[in-house]
């Protein structure tokens, strides 16, 4: 098992650039979002960070 941490980790600290993509959606868009991510490989070599507006309400 420790192989597979310190693999595991030195791929956390690994020098390679990392692409960060943004993506933006209102309420709405939450059943596009799960397609878009459906499609997604498993490991695309990117970062997502997903912003949603919700409604005060929920």
């Amino acid at each position: 098992m420790k192989e597979e941490q310190q693999a595991a980790r030195s791929n956390l600290l690994s020098d390679k650039p990392v692409t960060i993509v943004g993506i933006g959606a209102s309420t709405g868009g939450l059943a596009a979002l799960k397609q878009f991510f459906s499609g997604v490989p498993k490991d695309p070599g990117l970062a997502f960070v997903v912003v949603m507006h919700l409604s005060p309400e929920h």
